[in-house]
């Protein structure tokens, strides 16, 4: 099967790449697909976004996929109603839409064989509806997850709504769609009302030469048992539970030395915008247990190695993530892990043969799994050996890059059997014609708005006097001045 398919020209969609843009797990994810998938000889494409307001110069070759990189600004245009009503929307579509041009120039100079998009904001929209290569939609977490858990304080706005929407659109009409578990495949089969095995399941990969038990280890405190979470600081993630379980741990390891490190970027998604790191800090204060736990951040992934073969436990608490690239990572470097029962954590990292999994969102059961293990040095040898041997059997990037390129000729399959795209004209009008559509949306929209709702006209009048005082003035006293001219006369 594979051999047919030697050869191919992919291309793989994803705003994150790193280093510039290497914001979370569907970066690393892309990042070592791509690399996978160019070590079997294919040619493979990066398109996504670039850290500043300019194109940036291509890189790969030689071995490594190219990458193209483009503004997130490249299409943005006004939108004027959508400013106000559609927050989040708006900047996706700017993004979607300058990823596909760019997407779409490559495919003109020599056509892709395949194209692969993350079903998160809506990238694969625009390629669903035009039709014009096999897609194959990874799915990491959707929207409608985010906002039905209220994950990053996100409200089923109709913002909200319209995302949702347009991931779901992608999804439906993508040739294959891919789940890194079977957990996610059972909700986003249950919310796009799709039969199970229309899902496909590959597993997340780690990069099993990088990420090992031997090599350099970060400047951490060596007379302690170091635990360490990885990833961004934030509520989905369950680092308020983890800073909870802290003193319980302290307390219960018999005087035993304990250090927490927290390897992750600061969020402003506390509530009214609030930061993070700030409320975890406070919160240790409070318990003052400060002095045990240090926040690192901005670390490379790179040099993320370093950090798990520091570390002696490896903790994830998340309330909720699809099949997280850290816990992956730690197995690899053979350290034994703790993560929850929400999400797809559970179904890498085995209970009671690669680490322990406790129920989300409650701290005495994280304390008394982390002091375990704490207590327990075979314990913590024998799942971590255990945990390397799974990483190289079941999530090498070689064993993931393999089962990637069979759906890949699965999607080929699919596409030519199914040759009508949802966009009847041209790829290249597709973006424009959207942006009429949401053009005209925008006007119905602004002015069903204005008419009934005297509170946005207030809004309005102050908005307008604010930036165009001049015209605003000229405007309040057109009407009144022109109906006394008539009265007077001094109009004819």
């Amino acid at each position: 099967m594979g051999s047919r398919l030697a050869h191919m020209r992919i291309c793989l969609i994803s705003r994150e790449y790193p280093p510039e843009t290497g914001w979370g797990g569907i970066g690393t994810f892309t990042h070592h697909l791509a690399r996978g998938l160019t070590a079997q000889g294919h040619d493979v494409h990066v398109v996504s976004l670039s850290s500043s307001a300019n194109d940036a110069p291509l890189r790969g070759g030689n071995g490594e996929p190219f990458v193209h990189r483009v503004p997130s600004t490249r299409m943005a245009v006004n939108m004027g109603f959508f400013n106000f009503c559609l927050p989040v929307t708006r900047p996706m579509l700017e993004e979607t839409t300058g990823l596909w041009t760019k997407f779409l120039d490559l495919h003109r100079e020599k056509a892709f064989d395949v194209l692969e998009c993350p079903e998160h904001f809506a990238e694969g929209l625009l390629p669903s509806l035009a039709g014009v290569v096999p897609l194959v939609i990874r799915l990491h977490t959707p929207h409608s997850k985010l906002v039905k858990e209220k994950f990053h304080n996100f409200q089923p706005t109709f913002d909200h709504r319209i995302l949702t929407a347009m991931e779901r659109v992608a999804m439906i009409s993508a040739n294959v769609l891919v789940s890194p578990s079977e957990d996610l495949a059972g909700y986003v089969a249950k919310d796009l009302n799709l039969p199970l095995d229309r899902i496909r399941i590959v597993r997340n990969p780690v990069d099993v030469h990088k990420f090992t038990p031997d090599g350099p280890v970060a400047d951490l405190d060596r007379d302690a048992v170091k635990i360490l979470f990885v990833g961004r600081l934030e509520q989905r993630k369950g680092v308020h539970h983890l800073i909870d379980a802290v003193p319980l741990v302290l307390k219960a390891v018999n005087g035993r030395k304990v250090q927490f490190v927290l390897v992750g970027k600061d969020t402003k998604t506390e509530s009214a915008n609030g930061s993070v790191l700030e409320e975890l800090q406070t919160r240790l204060k409070e318990y003052a247990c400060e002095g045990s736990v240090l926040f690192v951040q901005g670390v490379p992934l790179a040099q993320m190695p370093d950090y798990y073969r520091a570390a002696d436990i490896c903790v994830l608490p998340s309330l909720y993530d699809n099949a997280p690239m850290t816990v992956i990572e730690a197995m690899s470097c053979g350290k034994p892990v703790v993560v929850t029962a929400a999400g797809g954590a559970k179904e890498y990292a085995l209970n009671g043969e690669c680490g322990l999994v406790v129920p989300p969102a409650e701290s005495e059961a994280l304390a008394g799994a982390l002091t375990k293990l704490v207590l327990d040095e075979d314990a913590r040898k024998q799942f971590g050996a255990n945990a390397r041997t799974r990483a190289l059997e079941k999530f090498s990037v070689e064993q993931t890059t393999h089962e990637t390129v069979e759906l890949y000729e699965i999607a080929r399959k699919l596409f030519l059997d199914r040759r009508a795209s949802l966009y009847p004209g041209q790829p290249e009008n597709l973006a424009n014609d959207l942006q009429t559509l949401i053009d005209a949306f925008e006007r119905s929209l602004y002015e069903m708005t204005y008419s009934n709702s005297l509170r946005f006209r207030v809004k309005h009048w102050k908005q307008a006097a604010q930036a165009r005082p001049g015209e605003f003035i000229a405007r309040a006293l057109g009407k009144p001045l022109s109906k006394i001219r008539n009265k007077t006369g001094d109009g004819d």
